[in-house]
């Protein structure tokens, strides 16, 4: 009999509370960084970066012209 009474006990140990609330929901995921504004009017024309260069770059010192001219 005692084994049934600690039964009985072990499981009313953890009744759920009436007054607990549910935990709260995550929150609504923030709008992705769109792209920024421009810093110029629409009007204007664009003001090339000097940190770009068109041209491809140039290995090895120069074109070559030095090595045929030896010839």
């Amino acid at each position: 009999m005692r084994l049934r009474a600690r039964r009985k006990e072990a499981a009313v140990q953890n009744p759920r509370q009436p007054g607990q609330t549910p935990p709260p929901s995550p929150r609504d995921p923030e709008p992705p960084i769109g792209e920024p504004e421009p810093d110029r009017l629409p009007d204007e024309a664009p003001v090339p970066n000097p940190n770009e260069n068109p041209e491809p770059p140039r290995y090895g010192g120069g074109s070559g012209e030095r090595y045929w001219n030896r010839f």
